[in-house]
Formats: structure tokens, sequence, C-alpha cells
């Protein structure tokens, strides 16, 4: 049997149309191998981020603490990107985002855990980030929560659902200023119940860290022990 009985059908439907479609390489054409869409040639030549800040992912010349989260630790216990935010990784991304291609999410959850597995415990659950009724009406699905499955189904995770959207702030990447992105998202989600103990929050690019941050803080209040933070990207600008 290809999947498990307990995978989720809509997971399954996906993951059978992702190795349909995910047979060729999405830049050369060649044939895909471990990673769905991706060649062993062109996933090694991505940007990989082999050195970062262990608190925010910042690039870093060697495995540390930057300066910025020695002077002002993180709400989050770690932070871990795969890629820096560029070239191919872009393509792939946007290609989710405005482009429909649900597919790639298999991709993007491939390359998250290639370089890095999470420490994962009994009550370790996957939280992605939620998007605004008004954002997830205009693009029809959410790339974090759908990254989110396909994370949590590789690693066997049940998802934290939930954490809400209330407000209806303008997105993130029209704001220049990580200060204009602290206040973007200030009070902006809302939490029912208790959170997880150990919560791993997942979302495809970490720019200034603002909306996860802001997250954090939420699941702290609700009763969260410990906060990792896993995406697929961080932006060389932030």
């Amino acid at each position: 049997m290809l999947f498990g009985s307990d995978t989720p059908l809509r997971i399954r439907l996906e993951n059978a149309w992702t190795a349909h479609l995910g047979a060729h390489c999405r830049f050369c054409h060649g044939a895909a191998a471990t990673i769905p869409s991706l060649c062993d040639r062109c996933a090694a030549n991505l940007p990989w981020l082999l050195t970062r800040c262990e608190k925010c992912a910042r690039p870093l010349s060697f495995d540390g603490v930057c300066g910025a989260c020695r002077q002002q630790p993180p709400i989050c216990n770690s932070t871990h990107s795969s890629l820096r935010y560029t070239g191919d990784v872009v393509i792939l991304i946007h290609a989710v985002k405005f482009g429909g291609g649900l597919n790639l999410c298999s991709t993007l959850a491939t390359l998250m855990l290639k370089a890095r597995r999470p420490i994962v415990f009994d009550q370790t659950q996957v939280v992605s980030v939620p998007l605004s009724q008004r954002r997830l009406r205009q693009r029809g699905f959410n790339q974090s929560l759908e990254i989110a499955r396909q994370l949590a189904n590789q690693l066997q995770l049940e998802i934290f659902h939930r954490l809400r959207r209330t407000g209806q702030a303008p997105a993130q990447s029209s704001l220049k200023s990580a200060r204009e992105r602290r206040r973007n998202v200030r009070s902006q989600f809302e939490l029912q119940g208790q959170a997880p103990v150990h919560a791993l929050i997942v979302d495809d690019v970490y720019t200034s860290g603002s909306t996860v941050q802001e997250i954090a803080r939420v699941l702290r209040r609700h009763g969260s022990e410990r906060i990792d933070v896993w995406t697929c990207a961080r932006s060389v600008r932030a």
C-alpha cells in the first residue's frame, strides 16, 4: 500500500497527484528522485542555509546565537530555516502561494526536513500560521496550513487547529520595516482553550519574525512550554 490507512484522504490524494506531477524536475525537467518535483542536482544547487542563528535563523558564518537575539531573546526556543529566500526558492514558494501549485507543498516540506529534522515529543503538535478570512477567500487556501499538513504527515504529528486570526491587517509582505510588521500583527491572533505543550510553528518564509513571535506570545499565554519555529526559507533582507 502506497499510503497508510490512517493518512487523511486529502493528503493521500494530494500525494498521489504530487507523485504524478513530481516525477520530473520543475527546473531542468530531468527525473526527480528523493524530493518530489526536484532532481538531485537541482536540489543540491539550492541556496541551503548551512549555518544560522539558533534563535532566529539569521544567516551566520557559524552556528550559535546572533548578537540581536543575545540582547533581546525571542519568545521561541529555536528557529530553523532550511534555505535562503532567494533564486529558485522564491520561484518554488511563489508557485505555491500565487500559482496554486499545491502539489509543491510536499516538495517544500521535504526540503524543510532534508537538512535537519525537528526534535519532537509525545505532546508535540504542528501549528500553522492562520490567514485572515478575507485573505483565505481571495487565495482559496492557506499555504502555511498546506505545508504544515505535509510536514505533520511526514513526522506523524497532529495539527493544532484552535489558533485563529481575528484581524484584517494588511499583508506583512506589503510592509517595509520590522517595526511596521510588529505593529501590524499585534493582537491579531486568539486561541480558545489549552495550547500544545510543545508547539512546532510552521510557515513558508521567515522574514522579520514578527508573525511567529506574536503567535508564540499567544501560545505561551495558553500554556505552551516549548515553542520551535520551522520554515522552509529565511529572508536574507531581514
